[in-house]
């Protein structure tokens, strides 16, 4: 009977930290992680790549053959490479070229219109540069990140509400134009374009409502 007694009592204790919304537990983490999906801006759960150029109030990317070496319809360059991939997948326009006169020859303006319905397409996102201060840049997102799994989780020191909690997750419905080459080789390869499981880490942190990251 003695045996019987400790495992029912084992058994409640289990089903309670189950029940529980506030134990460190791996339905609790997810929990908080499909929150997190629910309530993150985009570029935080697409891979997003950077328009580069953009300017908001007129819609267009512009540039002149100054900013990147020669920038023509006959020998673009790479950035005039990397928006024709954001042309070939409906973002933006054709380019349209014109040439002017200056001091020392002629320069090219090269403009990319956004497309008719895509302004909301262009998103505002928020970040740090290599300095750490706030910064904000134009980018376009595809895909969404999904949840495969709840890694481990550091259990919460006496007196703390804070945990660091490792996913297993990836990015699902990644359109081609992501990961396609030219845009790469402009912008740099995004983690986790390739729609293959990563790894992160969040820092969970109990709240009133439960756990939050």
């Amino acid at each position: 009977m003695h045996h019987k007694h400790i495992i029912a009592v084992a058994l409640v204790a289990t089903l309670t930290a189950c029940s529980d919304p506030k134990a460190p537990s791996e339905a609790n983490f997810t929990a908080a992680f499909h929150q997190y999906l629910e309530e993150a801006p985009v570029e935080r759960k697409s891979v997003c790549h950077e328009v580069p150029s953009y300017d908001p109030a007129s819609k267009t990317v512009t540039w002149t053959d100054t900013d990147m070496g020669a920038s023509t319809a006959a020998e673009p360059n790479p950035r005039s490479e990397a928006v024709q991939t954001l042309v070939d997948a409906g973002f933006f326009s054709e380019p349209r070229y014109e040439e002017s006169q200056i001091a020392y020859g002629t320069r090219t303006v090269v403009t990319y219109a956004l497309a008719p319905g895509k302004e909301s397409a262009i998103v505002l996102a928020q970040g740090r540069n290599v300095f750490g201060s706030p910064m904000t840049r134009h980018v376009v997102c595809g895909g969404r990140l999904e949840l495969q799994e709840v890694v481990r989780w550091t259990e919460p020191e006496a007196g703390s509400n804070e945990s660091v909690v490792t996913y297993r997750v990836r990015y699902a419905d990644v359109p081609a134009w992501v990961t396609d080459e030219r845009l790469i080789t402009f912008l740099g390869a995004q983690h986790g374009g390739s729609g293959e499981p990563f790894e992160v880490e969040k820092f969970a942190v109990l709240t009133n409502e439960g756990w939050r990251i």
